[in-house]
């Protein structure tokens, strides 16, 4: 039961330059779902678990452990994250977490401190063009407003706003956001994950979290 070291392991060659197509396929076929178990799943190989005080809320502990509040009731199937009775036991991960965003592979890729997290399909559009460099969240919002070209506002939740109910500011325009459509990006907009990846995406990242955007 050696996971976490696995995945620490593994996690150190996700980027090695110039391996083959078949050895990238074979490491992503363990480091996928070893970043499931290790940091997604309910069992405690990362931290020790954390007992809930009387006095505290989801929102304290996960603001002590530097993750979305989201990210903690996904994890431990909580469906009312004020109804947590004193006593109970958490499942918890240390972040921030930070993202890569590869736009020759239109892929965005998770990582937890050293510890590869995952990674999700993105549609790439123009409007407006992701640049490379280097970013951090500034905001996030369920449900804004996009205005298109000609300067028209398109409202959150219309079939004609590429945003979807997920956006994330990274400066300078540039955004990453949910899709109109539940299970495929949108090729409006600028860096876009479907509207269900995005619902995970929004619960994991949080503001200050760094974004490198790269070719």
């Amino acid at each position: 039961d050696k996971r976490k070291a696995a995945l620490a392991t593994l996690s150190i060659f996700y980027n090695t330059p110039n391996i083959s197509g078949d050895q990238r396929s074979e490491m992503l076929a363990r480091l996928d779902p070893l970043a499931r178990e290790v940091i997604y799943s309910k069992r405690h190989l990362l931290e020790q678990p954390h007992r809930m005080s009387r006095s505290e809320t989801l929102q304290e502990v996960a603001q002590a452990y530097d993750v979305p509040w989201q990210l903690l009731a996904n994890i431990n199937g909580i469906q009312d994250p004020l109804t947590i009775l004193p006593g109970t036991e958490l499942k918890v991960v240390r972040g921030p977490f930070r993202a890569e965003v590869n736009l020759t592979l239109q892929e965005l890729t998770l990582f937890m401190g050293d510890y590869y997290a995952g990674r999700f399909p993105i549609a790439v559009g123009n409007d407006p063009l992701a640049v490379e460099g280097s970013y951090t969240i500034q905001d996030k919002q369920t449900g804004k407003t996009f205005y298109n070209r000609s300067g028209t506002p398109v409202a959150p939740g219309s079939p004609a706003n590429p945003y979807g109910n997920f956006w994330m500011d990274l400066g300078n325009q540039i955004c990453i956001h949910g899709s109109p459509d539940p299970t495929r990006p949108n090729e409006n907009g600028c860096i876009s994950l479907a509207e269900d990846v995005a619902d995970d995406l929004y619960g994991i990242l949080s503001r200050g979290s760094s974004v490198t955007i790269r070719r």
